[in-house]
């Protein structure tokens, strides 16, 4: 048995490391609560779905800014670029 914490992880490949830079809880916190070595509480329920949610949030924000990029090399993409596209 896992929980669906790590059940969603796993499916979405979402490390504890990339969890801990959203939550209010250390990547070992968050690994003893998906053992079930830590108790739940509404507490840590809400800190862990509102991580998840914020996760979800940078990760579409980052999928936006990769289709737009996309938008604008198609038809382009095998060109030779000097740097990279993050500068202006």
């Amino acid at each position: 048995m896992i929980t669906r914490l790590r059940a969603l992880r796993e499916k979405y490949k979402i490390s504890l490391a990339e969890l801990e830079r959203t939550a209010d809880v250390c990547d070992q916190e968050l690994s003893r609560l998906e053992l079930g070595i830590r108790c739940r509480s509404q507490r840590r329920e809400k800190r862990v779905g509102d991580a998840l949610a914020a996760l979800i949030a940078v990760r579409r924000a980052q999928v936006d800014a990769l289709e737009q990029d996309y938008l604008n090399a198609r038809g382009h993409l095998l060109e030779m670029v000097e740097g990279s596209l993050d500068e202006p």
